[in-house]
C-alpha cells in the first residue's frame, strides 16, 4: 500500500502563491459526480476494518473537511495501529 499525500498549505512557512497554484489545478465537478455515481454501493468498510498495519493519519487544523472526517477515517481502520496527528495552522486544498 502506498502513501497518499494531499496538498497541505501553511500560512507562514514556506510562502505560497495560492492564486497562481490554483490556476494549475483542474477540477471538473461533472467528472467527480459521475465517478461517485458509477461507484454505486461500492463499499470497502469490512476490508478496511480488517487491515492490521501501522497507519499515519494527519489532518490540518484548518482542514475544510474537519476533525469529524479524520475521526471517521480513524474509526474505519479499527484493526490498524494508528498515529493520529493534527497539524496546526494548516488546511487541505480541496479541488
Amino acid at each position: 500500500m502506498s502513501q497518499i499525500i494531499p496538498v497541505y498549505l501553511s500560512r507562514a512557512n514556506p510562502p505560497f502563491d495560492l492564486p497562481r497554484f490554483t490556476e494549475t489545478v483542474e477540477s471538473t465537478p461533472t467528472v467527480r459526480e459521475e465517478t461517485w455515481k458509477a461507484l454505486g454501493d461500492f463499499d470497502l468498510s469490512a476490508q478496511v476494518a480488517s487491515l492490521k498495519f501501522p497507519l499515519h493519519i494527519f489532518y490540518g487544523e484548518n482542514d475544510p473537511f474537519g476533525r469529524a472526517w479524520a475521526d471517521k477515517t480513524r474509526a474505519a481502520f479499527s484493526s490498524a495501529t494508528i498515529d493520529f496527528q493534527m497539524i496546526p495552522i494548516v488546511g487541505t486544498l480541496a479541488g
